[in-house]
């Protein structure tokens, strides 16, 4: 499994991108990669150049001391509305040939990660500012939170009681328009997708109230770090993509008309995958999102077992200890309604 942060999703394409130009125009010759950017540096003959792919450089290449050329590289609808607006930098159209080997690849980049990268050992290097190996490093703090009902947790339905947490098949969410992205054929895409939702807050009121059974059900806490370490290691080709729910008084706009799961507008389809109705921004929403084609329809939820720092019971429990499947227990901690604000304490 191969995660990256929702944020660098951009940056991922830029990596393909790149990978692909290298192939297909062999009269360059690679010098170094601009890291979190579309850019790299190239020579051709004697005179070096940095390439642009996608449009105008994402950074101020004015920071690199080097007297190079700009060369900017544009897809074809968007060339010829951009050939004539820089004053410095040469504009060229990406080659049919690009398109066709870039679609193929960004298609497997995305669904077959793994194999993309084993398939392209020699441009490691432009996947190692996005690739979440950093993050699994340096980030070893972040808590995140999962409410659970009294009859799940009394039952230890699927083994959340021994640390197991479900990424589902959004069909089986409770919210109709969440990650609903439909194709314009009305056929869904949510079978390539399967996401796991925590919060931030273990006392959020209102998510006591709506999955915490009216304050007699439970929190579990686990740690952001070790999802993500387990998640890497998870036997499953795809991609996943984690980061913080958006919230929007309308549904993200469908850019694609095409009738099949085109990767030409991934970002729209992973932009619905995090934003909600503005209504439910009060959860504050984290997700886990994996993009894959391996998912079966007969199976709609993928799980991994990571450990239960603590459990918080609500402020109407019974503050009895958790049960895991080899009968051991878990003290929990029962929260208290403060006496003067609207808070849990």
């Amino acid at each position: 499994m191969i995660i990256i942060e929702k944020k660098d999703l951009d940056l991922y394409r830029y990596s393909v991108a790149k990978i692909i130009f290298l192939r297909v125009y062999e009269e360059y010759t690679f010098l170094e990669d601009v890291k979190g950017s579309n850019c790299l540096l190239a020579r051709k003959g004697q005179e070096r150049f940095y390439i642009s792919i996608f449009g105008k450089p994402t950074i101020d290449l004015g920071n690199f001391n080097l007297n190079s050329n700009i060369l900017i590289y544009y897809q074809k609808p968007q060339f010829s509305r951009n050939r004539n607006k820089f004053n410095n930098g040469l504009v060229y159209e990406l080659s049919d040939e690009f398109d066709e080997q870039y679609n193929i690849a960004l298609n497997e980049a995305i669904l077959f990660p793994n194999k993309f990268i084993k398939g392209n050992k020699q441009f490691d290097l432009f996947l190692e500012d996005i690739k979440i190996n950093a993050f699994v490093v340096h980030d070893t703090a972040g808590k995140l939170y999962k409410y659970y009902s009294i009859r799940k947790v009394k039952e230890n339905k699927y083994g959340i009681n021994d640390g197991y947490v479900s990424f589902l098949n959004p069909s089986c969410f409770n919210d109709p328009f969440d990650c609903s992205y439909v194709l314009p054929n009305r056929k869904s895409v949510s079978n390539k997708f399967r996401v796991l939702c925590t919060i931030q807050d273990p006392k959020n009121i209102l998510m006591w109230s709506y999955y915490g059974e009216d304050h007699k059900g439970y929190c579990f806490e686990y740690s952001k770090h070790e999802i993500v370490s387990e998640l890497i290691n998870l036997n499953i080709d795809g991609l996943c993509i984690m980061g913080r729910v958006q919230y929007a008084d309308d549904r993200p706009y469908y850019t694609s008309p095409t009738k099949t799961f085109s990767y030409s507008n991934i970002k729209s389809i992973i932009e619905s995958t995090f934003t909600k109705f503005k209504k439910w921004q009060h959860e504050e929403e984290y997700r886990f999102v994996i993009v894959s084609d391996s998912f079966s329809d007969e199976n709609v939820a993928t799980t991994l077992k990571v450990s239960i720092h603590n459990i918080f019971n609500g402020c109407k429990g019974d503050g009895m200890p958790v049960l895991d499947s080899n009968n051991e227990l878990t003290t929990v901690r029962k929260l208290v309604a403060d006496d003067e604000n609207y808070k849990l304490i």
